[in-house]
């Protein structure tokens, strides 16, 4: 357990076996800090804001602050493209790989059709995350020496009209 000297403010451990978190008997909709950084895998915007809710049950969520813009929106469409892009050249890599002679060279061209198409989508995912960066993290009570780790966003609140160009 980490204490922040303002206010000895609480930061909890998510990944300790006693869910230190379940002592605070927090309702839904409350929310807490934890003592890690976690960066969306889509957006990399980071945040150590961990809030209750889900429905039926009840647990703790993280919520990509990014995920409230139209362009996270976008991020996750081409991120699924990509996920569909290496899921298909590990399966023509292995079916090529029993692919006879005749075959070999029109299969190795098709491989690296979609290992292009896979960069392109690299470079579009990074050009993309710069868009966010530094402008909707929302990490509180931390410095810059504290762990951080992706999470793949499973609670997204997206305002359809909520650009990152309304972002200072």
């Amino acid at each position: 357990m980490v204490k922040s000297k303002k206010n000895e403010f609480k930061l909890y451990d998510m990944d300790s076996d006693v869910q230190e978190w379940r002592v605070g008997n927090f309702q839904r909709g409350d929310s807490w800090r934890s003592d890690e950084i976690y960066r969306c895998k889509l957006c990399h915007t980071k945040t150590n804001n961990w809030q209750m809710g889900g429905w039926p049950g009840m647990g703790p969520r993280l919520i990509c602050p990014g995920s409230g813009y139209k362009e996270h929106k976008h991020l996750t469409e081409l991120f699924e493209l990509y996920l569909d892009i290496e899921k298909d050249v590990a399966r023509y890599a292995s079916i090529s790989s029993e692919a006879p002679p005749e075959l070999k060279e029109k299969s190795e061209q098709l491989i690296d059709n979609f290992k292009t198409k896979k960069e392109l989508l690299e470079f579009k995912l990074n050009k993309m995350r710069k868009l966010f960066l530094g402008k909707v993290d929302d990490v509180e009570l931390l410095d810059e020496t504290a762990a951080i780790r992706d999470y793949y966003p499973r609670c997204i609140i997206m305002d359809p009209d909520k650009t990152l160009d309304d972002v200072e």
